[in-house]
């Protein structure tokens, strides 16, 4: 559970901007979206699914125009989940 213990690299991708289209405050990605909800429990399979069903669809919104740009995030963010 590397991303619980600080090690995942969450980059600019979570409140540090800019990445492209990222920079503006109506557009980063908060932490909230990575604290468990009550009776979660954080392990890797629930990190992958917060990126697949929140950040990702954040994403290919906010980069519309470019979904090859998304999925390389993806694939960053979720690399050793």
């Amino acid at each position: 559970m590397s991303h619980l213990n600080g090690k995942r690299n969450m980059g600019p991708i979570v409140n540090e901007g800019p990445v492209r289209g990222l920079d503006s405050p109506g557009f980063q990605i908060g932490h909230s979206y990575f604290v468990p909800d009550d009776g979660d429990v954080p392990s890797d399979d629930w990190y992958t699914h917060i990126v697949a069903t929140q950040i990702a669809p954040l994403l290919r919104e906010y980069w519309f125009d470019s979904p090859e740009d998304v999925e390389k995030e993806v694939a960053r963010l979720t690399a050793d989940a």
